[in-house]
């Protein structure tokens, strides 16, 4: 995904952050959805930004378990 999104900026497209999260989102196995939905919250609550690469991040970190 993240070449994908590195190859489309680099013909001049523009991907909106939340586009990008959406399609990390989507491409997700379902076993991921209520943790990342969980460190989403939690981000949210306390006023903090949860961005893309925390995303990628933390979907990685899960992967690797």
């Amino acid at each position: 995904m993240v070449l994908l999104y590195k190859h489309l900026s680099g013909m001049g497209t523009t991907i909106h952050n939340e586009d990008y999260v959406s399609m990390i989102l989507m491409s997700l196995p379902d076993s991921y959805m209520t943790y990342l939905e969980t460190l989403s919250d939690e981000a949210i609550g306390s006023g903090c930004t949860f961005t893309t690469h925390d995303i990628i991040t933390k979907a990685t970190e899960l992967a690797d378990k």
